[in-house]
């Protein structure tokens, strides 16, 4: 998924957002909330972060509970890709 298109800036997006969610639970063991994610990437709503983790869990990138706070996790895949 990472390795064509990055120019493209909604990849380029996804990619921000999966680094961010696995240094974040790296470093914390709890993954980050809607609006860390969205700060942090600079994306100006909650509803594209929505989508966006929808894309990346249907990837296999993370796992999350909907509607429950800091469950995000990133897969054994992410965190091997952002090593």
């Amino acid at each position: 998924m990472w390795d064509s298109e990055l120019e493209d800036p909604r990849s380029h997006r996804l990619w921000k957002t999966a680094q961010f969610i696995a240094g974040f639970w790296t470093e914390n063991r709890y993954g980050p909330t809607l609006r860390e994610i969205q700060q942090s990437i600079g994306i100006p709503s909650l509803t594209t972060v929505r989508d966006d983790l929808v894309t990346l869990k249907a990837g296999g990138f993370i796992t999350y509970l909907p509607k429950q706070a800091r469950t995000i996790v990133p897969t054994d895949t992410l965190l091997a890709q952002t090593k």
